[in-house]
């Protein structure tokens, strides 16, 4: 209901605070909403919900065996420890 009542806001032009507290006043009036609930939820910004990405291997088999054979001589040296 937010984004609905952004998108009408967006076309009008609010010149003046007594705009906006008027604005803001009829939003309240309208959901019920607390003040400073309704101030948060307008000003929040759309999020897009998160795909559910997967990676693919950035190494072959042949690769990977490798690196774990060098990891293992290294007696499993983490990246922290690599630092200089």
């Amino acid at each position: 209901m937010a984004t609905r009542w952004l998108k009408r806001l967006s076309s009008l032009s609010i010149k003046l605070p007594d705009d906006k507290q008027r604005i803001l006043d009829e939003f309240v009036a309208l959901t019920g909403y607390n003040r400073k609930h309704t101030i948060r939820v307008l000003g929040r910004h759309e999020t897009k919900p998160r795909s559910d990405r997967r990676h693919t291997a950035r190494y072959g088999a042949q690769v990977r065996e490798a690196l774990v054979v060098l990891w293992e001589a290294s007696d499993r040296l983490c990246l922290r420890r690599l630092k200089p």
